[in-house]
């Protein structure tokens, strides 16, 4: 599959394998290491980000004239 849609389908499958990558990380986290929790939550922060841009890119592709 080339063009857009196969685009459309590489972006989803990033971010589904960021997802597994952060849930491993949170599963796997030392509770007690403040380094280590900053980092899964800047992480989390700009995955966030990231969806919350995507989101919007497909709102005003998809769904806006």
């Amino acid at each position: 599959m080339a063009g857009p849609m196969q685009m459309y389908l590489s972006v989803h499958d990033a971010i589904l394998r960021e997802v597994a990558e952060l849930e491993a990380s949170a599963r796997e986290l030392d509770r007690n290491d403040p380094d280590e929790i900053s980092t899964l939550a800047e992480r989390m922060a700009w995955f966030h980000r990231m969806a919350r841009a995507h989101e919007q890119a497909e709102e005003d592709v998809l769904f806006r004239p």
